[in-house]
């Protein structure tokens, strides 16, 4: 500070002044005050002020911004160039637009008082982290007096902070249907300002999916959309009553974004769903066609039926079924109790419609199912005199065993009149010049036992037996059943068979053999493109599906179903023969077994469908 500790004031005459001894003066901008006194008693106030040889002024005279940024570039300024106020010495840039903080001023321009310059350097531009920053910029004075500014943002943005959907229309909207109804939908969707969810309420026959919907979303001022839908005026399709679409709306101001909703509301009455057939009654086939199992399988929506039986091929089979379908339900494409003519070729399809209009496809299909004849084994009768299972005559089933061992046996059945029992025996023949004492296996077979007393034929028994019977069905069994009942024998043992010295066929005495006795029921598909059938049990050339039973014992009767197992690559060959082989030894053939070993078998079927586990057996 400066002190001016002497000084010398000259008056008006006989006037006095007031004026300090000691005159301090803490700046250049310092006044000192006094007044002076006139004899008459006027008074007059004056000033003492320094007149420095320096600038003492720090003022801002003009703020211009040349360029700025933000973080979108939403910012706007009313003006670039700012408002001075020197008496509270403050520089304020309006603010228009934009809430895109922080805010860079990249380059300005001021104009000061002379010689006086700006202390801070802002080499990276003055930062507003925030609208209601202020930054400080202090000017100093050529005489070294520091005045401090404020540069600072007024806020007047006119942008809207809302995120809202004030409404929606519907311009349009159509449904997928086949009869006269069609999905209804009311105008307005439901906006929930709470859940951020906007509502389209079906008022009825939501079951018309999907539904096309032409909408239009009326937003908070100057909203922008994203997500799932980017447009006001859109169009969506719902596919299901459970799908969503899901967008976001961004305020004006950029300073909010709110993720919504689009979505159904099902207010459709009650109706069922229900498009099945419940129940099919086939009635009598026409003439000629004998039905074997019928099946319905709901999820599949497939009718099966098997037939036995037909009078030609490519003959139509005729029925006047009674179809039941769900409550409220119609059939569409069928009459229930009308004529329907089935092909074995094409299946038949027709429609179910649900109360609530829901259509599903059903289909009756044909399969040709061909048994061998006598399968459930009642037919019994006199073939060259012996009494046997018919028709022994190469055509279909037949014995294994000569006429001098007894068997096969007529025995009850299981729940039926017949069945067959093949018997293992150790049994002594007389052939006259002598006798022999073999074991011979009870056997039954489809094909021809060709019995010969040739040593070789003998000593090799399957050369007597032409295994295997024509059979074309046209499509392949997918496997076979049986009931059956197997008692083993005692000890196992063979005889061995030689030639005599007489040229005869004879065997050696029996001796014990390890292991239980075991019966076996094998049955097996054969493909054969030569036209002469020759079966080989040891090569089996032909055959493309096979299965098996072998049990060493059973309580009581037991019923199995087997499906065959294609030989690899020749699975897709149409059958041309059939083979099925039973003994009640399994190594009977090389005369080894247990005396007494019975095996009973009733109701041989082959398999040509096989229904999913939820099907039902129709009547």
């Amino acid at each position: 500070p400066l002190q001016i500790t002497s000084r010398q004031v000259r008056l008006s005459e006989y006037a006095t002044c007031d004026l300090p001894t000691v005159l301090n003066f803490e700046s250049y901008h310092t006044v000192v005050p006094f007044s002076v006194t006139s004899q008459s008693g006027n008074r007059r106030d004056w000033l003492v002020r320094l007149d420095p040889w320096v600038e003492t002024d720090a003022r801002i005279l003009s703020f211009v911004i040349d360029s700025f940024s933000s973080r979108e570039n939403l910012v706007k300024l009313e003006s670039n160039t700012a408002t001075i106020d020197p008496d509270t010495r403050t520089v304020t840039l309006v603010l228009k637009a934009g809430y895109d903080f922080p805010l860079v001023l990249n380059a300005f321009s001021m104009e000061l008082s002379p010689k006086a310059t700006l202390r801070e350097s802002f080499p990276d531009g003055i930062l507003f982290p925030a609208i209601d920053d202020v930054i400080s910029l202090n000017i100093v004075a050529e005489s070294g007096d520091v005045a401090e500014w404020k540069l600072q943002l007024a806020d007047e943005r006119t942008e809207n902070l809302e995120a809202m959907v004030l409404d929606y229309s519907i311009t349009g909207y159509q449904g997928t249907s086949q009869t006269e109804h069609n999905i209804s939908l009311l105008e307005e969707g439901l906006v929930d300002t709470l859940n951020h969810t906007v509502t389209l309420v079906i008022s009825d026959w939501s079951s018309k999916m999907p539904l096309t919907v032409d909408g239009v979303l009326n937003l908070s001022k100057n909203a922008i959309l994203g997500g799932e839908i980017i447009t006001r005026q859109h169009r969506v399709v719902f596919n299901t009553t459970g799908q969503k679409y899901r967008f976001s709306v961004t305020s004006e101001s950029g300073t909010k974004t709110i993720n919504w909703t689009l979505q159904l509301e099902d207010r459709s009455p009650v109706r069922r769903s229900d498009a099945a057939v419940t129940d099919f009654i086939s009635g009598a086939p026409s003439s000629g066609f004998e039905f074997d199992q019928k099946f319905l399988e709901p999820p599949d929506g497939l009718i099966t039926l098997l037939v036995m039986s037909k009078p030609a091929e490519g003959e139509l089979l005729t029925i006047k079924p009674k179809i039941t379908v769900s409550q409220g339900a119609r059939l569409l494409g069928v009459i229930s109790g009308a004529p329907l003519n089935l092909s074995f070729t094409e299946p038949f399809s027709f429609q179910v419609m649900a109360e609530d209009e829901t259509i599903r496809q059903w289909q009756i299909q044909l399969i040709y199912a061909p048994q061998v004849p006598n399968s459930g084994f009642e037919e019994w009768g006199n073939v060259d005199e012996i009494f046997n299972i018919l028709p022994s005559n190469g055509k279909g089933w037949t014995t294994g065993n000569n006429f001098q061992v007894s068997g096969p046996f007529r025995v009850p059945g299981n729940n039926t009149p017949y069945a067959v029992q093949m018997l293992t025996q150790l049994k002594t023949v007389n052939l006259v010049v002598m006798k022999v004492t073999s074991l011979a296996a009870g056997a039954l077979l489809l094909g021809k036992f060709n019995f010969s007393m040739d040593v070789e034929a003998v000593m090799n028994p399957s050369v007597m037996t032409d295994f295997g019977i024509p059979f074309a069905p046209g499509s392949n069994p997918v496997g076979f059943e049986i009931d059956y009942l197997y008692e083993p024998g005692g000890q196992r043992v063979f005889t061995e068979p030689y030639k005599s010295a007489l040229g005869m066929p004879a065997f050696k005495d029996p001796v014990k053999v390890d292991g239980p006795d075991k019966a076996v029921i094998t049955a097996e598909l054969h493909h054969n493109a030569t036209g002469t059938w020759v079966y080989d049990l040891n090569k089996r050339q032909d055959m493309i599906a096979e299965n098996e039973i072998a049990t060493m014992g059973t309580k009581g009767w037991v019923h199995e179903r087997l499906v065959f197992r294609p030989v690899p690559g020749r699975g897709h060959l149409l059958m041309t023969h059939l083979v099925v082989r039973m003994s009640s030894s399994w190594e009977g053939a090389e005369f080894k077994g247990a005396n007494g070993s019975r095996l009973t078998v009733d109701n041989f079927k082959l398999i040509y469908y096989l229904p999913g586990p939820t099907a039902t057996i129709l009547e």
